[in-house]
């Protein structure tokens, strides 16, 4: 099947092509092919065997084994070589076409220039006809509306200066109750390094923000962070071609590491911003190296370790050896700094029911998450800062959501078990209100206890559940304050029968 078949819906494309003469569309697809490219993809047009092994690595094409229109190769015909072969002289529906599979049936992956014969850089042709259709204005809606945040405001988000550095003083904040004394230091001149990252950070993944500075605090780095425009390292611009924007953007990033006089640049990832640091800005800009050399956050945590300024490994394999059964070199071990973290801040909490106080839970030696029989009593959990963050910021809409038909209904499902859930004296409203939502979601099913020991509970349920259980718990606490009352407080005994505490290993690791 074609792509004339299976044509999408886009305002932007149909603008885009509305205003596309093939008189145009000749002159840009010329100036393309022959002021920036050369004779490379004539070389390559030439050379493609049209052998079809690129299929075999392409996401695309294996979803679709009986329609070869989506094989790299007859995108590729149906593209850059057409343009090639009619020498530009294309009209305006064939280019929405040919700018619906670049942007929406290729993702320059780059998986097929290793299956190619003959070295067809496929990745690198396709990007070519992004940059032929930027220019033209025929570019889907969503990324051209992210590439207008970066042109706007020089990241992706339309993150405002004061947003940023507001997150950033936050985080330092959050980061302060774990470790007394850490900073996230804006515009320090003379640091080591600038740590930049992606704009989904401070918009919704500001933990990882705190994660990063806990670590450079461990180590006792000497580092900073840029409070002005450009501190955004990633680059949708690079994606629609514009490439014009593309080397403003890390024009931008780098001129602010040498105002800072830092000796480099330490990078966050998503996946493509360090090529378009280090490599696409570049090269646009005529850079031969970078002007601030520049290091991938990966690499310098290695640095970090090899150096021994952080010892992750050793003190977990100190203290914790009894959970992996001597397989210290299983990829997921890191993921357990979470399930730790939650262990030993349980061992540490006061946890009691919220419709009677005098209910406590021993959890003095727990060992493990696993309750002993499904039909006792939920145990109780702490959330780790990381997770605590992320329900905050992803439950954050919930009344909204609650306006909605139906929605008060989903709440009432968790509304019945919410006062015999556990809370935490001595932690924040926030903190226990998140507990809550965790204990709900474990009751009913949403997630296990290994979903929580992986830090994996955002993946498995929606926003919308974790806002109805939320409003269940907002809505009881509130209640609660209306009424004047707290949960009864008594002699605390312990209840031992609430929690069951397992001693069995924690599951393989491969």
């Amino acid at each position: 099947m074609g792509i004339e078949k299976r044509l999408i819906e886009d305002a932007n494309l149909t603008r885009g092509m509305q205003l596309a003469t093939p008189e145009r569309i000749t002159k840009v697809i010329r100036d393309v092919l022959k002021g920036e490219v050369g004779a490379r993809v004539k070389v390559y047009e030439q050379t493609c065997m049209r052998c079809g092994a690129c299929a075999k690595a392409c996401h695309f094409s294996l979803s679709h084994p009986d329609d070869a229109s989506y094989t790299p190769v007859a995108k590729l015909d149906k593209t850059i070589f057409k343009m090639v072969r009619e020498s530009g002289k294309l009209n305006a529906e064939q280019m929405r076409g040919i700018a619906q599979i670049a942007h929406t049936e290729c993702n320059m992956c780059r998986r097929c220039i290793h299956y190619c014969p003959v070295g067809v850089d496929i990745a690198y042709l396709m990007s070519l006809v992004r940059r032929i259709c930027n220019k033209l204005g025929i570019t889907p809606t969503f990324i051209q509306d992210t590439a207008n945040s970066h042109s706007a405001t020089f990241n992706q988000m339309w993150v405002r200066e004061d947003e940023w550095i507001d997150s950033l003083v936050w985080q330092e904040e959050e980061a302060r109750e774990e470790f007394p004394g850490i900073r996230i230091p804006l515009d320090k001149e003379g640091a080591d390094f600038m740590y930049s990252v992606i704009a989904p950070e401070p918009k919704f993944r500001t933990q990882l923000i705190y994660q990063a500075a806990a670590i450079f605090h461990q180590a006792g780095s000497d580092w900073t962070m840029p409070s002005r425009p450009g501190w955004d390292n990633s680059d949708m611009c690079m994606f629609t071609g514009d490439y014009e924007m593309m080397g403003r953007i890390k024009r931008a990033h780098f001129e602010l590491a040498q105002k800072l006089r830092v000796k480099r640049i330490v990078m966050g990832e998503c996946g493509h911003a360090f090529r378009s640091v280090y490599d696409q800005g570049n090269r646009w800009l005529a850079w031969k190296d970078s002007p601030v050399p520049v290091v991938h956050a990966i690499e310098f945590y290695w640095e970090l370790i090899n150096e021994g300024k952080i010892k992750v490994k050793r003190l977990l394999n100190e203290k914790y050896r009894h959970l992996f059964h001597g397989e210290m070199n299983s990829s997921e071990l890191w993921r357990y700094n979470f399930y730790l973290y939650q262990l030993d801040n349980m061992r540490k909490a006061d946890l009691r029911r919220m419709d009677n106080k005098s209910k406590k839970v021993d959890i003095t030696n727990l060992v493990n998450f696993h309750p002993s029989d499904p039909n006792h009593e939920f145990s109780p959990l702490l959330v780790n800062p990381n997770l605590n963050i992320e329900l905050t910021s992803f439950g954050e809409t919930f009344e909204e959501l609650m306006s909605f038909p139906n929605y008060p209904d989903f709440a009432e499902e968790f509304a019945a078990k919410v006062p015999t859930l556990y809370i935490a004296e001595g932690y924040s409203e926030e903190t226990n209100i998140n507990n809550m939502i965790v204990q709900l979601l474990m009751l009913e099913g949403y997630i296990s206890s290994d979903d929580l020991a992986r830090g994996s509970v955002i993946e498995k349920v929606n926003r919308e559940t974790i806002a109805a259980a939320k409003y269940a718990v907002v809505q009881y606490l509130n209640s609660l304050k209306k009424q004047g009352s707290e949960p009864a407080a008594a002699k605390p005994e312990n209840d031992k029968t609430a929690l069951k505490t397992v001693t069995k290993p924690g599951p393989k690791r491969k």
